[in-house]
């Protein structure tokens, strides 16, 4: 073979080999085989969406741990204590007679405020068979005054941030908040507990007035939901219902 007919076939071998290596490299195997062999190429785009899963997630977890905004404790003793009495009339079919005397028992009392009464007034007869008494819940008093047919939230805020409404440190509660809860309301005390309030006394979304009956009928839904009896809440009902 000469060197003429040499050349001649070594040129056509490679022109062969150079349209094999560009058909292979037009491939998608090829270029599958190319980014498992060349990571580095990749990992501007790897980066990327590692930070956008990781972004997603951290947002979505600050979404379910986020906490609402609970009420202190001694907020609640002060509601409580300016709102509790310390009598408490029984219905006529709870009243029962003694043993020994058969004297009957239709009014409850108590040194220190002890239940928020949900009913408007109630008469019943005194310890050891007396006359009857007809007792009016201090709320009604505290809450409407002598003149108010309706109440509002901020006739309800006038309250608790009046020095005049009176406080007793009522049974059931946690001594060490006496301190506090004694003290008159501020602005964010009354914004702490205004809408719970106002749900527990029977109110709630798009309602701005309350008469006399609707608390009487919330205290009593809330006192029925939160305890077991329906006419009266005690202090750990009332803090049940006040942090549901």
């Amino acid at each position: 073979m000469t060197n003429r007919t040499f050349s001649s076939l070594f040129l056509v071998i490679s022109a062969l080999c150079a349209r094999e290596t560009i058909a292979f490299s037009s491939n998608p195997l090829f270029a599958v085989g190319r980014s498992l062999l060349s990571p580095s190429e990749n990992s501007g785009s790897s980066t990327h969406s590692q930070l956008v899963v990781s972004s997603t997630t951290s947002s979505s977890s600050t979404e379910i741990t986020t906490p609402l905004q609970s009420i202190d404790t001694h907020l609640i003793v002060g509601c409580f204590g300016r709102l509790a009495d310390k009598s408490f009339v029984l219905a006529p079919s709870e009243i029962q007679g003694t043993a020994a005397s058969g004297y009957e028992f239709g009014v409850l009392e108590s040194g220190r405020p002890k239940w928020i009464c949900s009913y408007a007034s109630r008469t019943g007869a005194t310890q050891g068979g007396g006359a009857d008494m007809t007792h009016v819940p201090t709320w009604r008093s505290v809450l409407f005054g002598d003149d108010s047919v309706v109440l509002t939230k901020n006739k309800l805020a006038t309250v608790l941030l009046s020095e005049t409404t009176k406080f007793e440190m009522p049974l059931g509660a946690s001594p060490g908040a006496k301190m506090k809860a004694a003290k008159t309301f501020t602005d964010d005390d009354c914004e702490q507990v205004m809408d719970r309030l106002w749900q527990v006394l029977g109110g709630g979304e798009g309602i701005e007035e309350l008469s006399k009956q609707d608390v009487s009928n919330g205290l009593e839904t809330a006192s029925a939901e939160f305890g077991s009896k329906s006419d009266s809440m005690v202090y750990s009902v009332f803090e049940k219902a006040m942090k549901a």
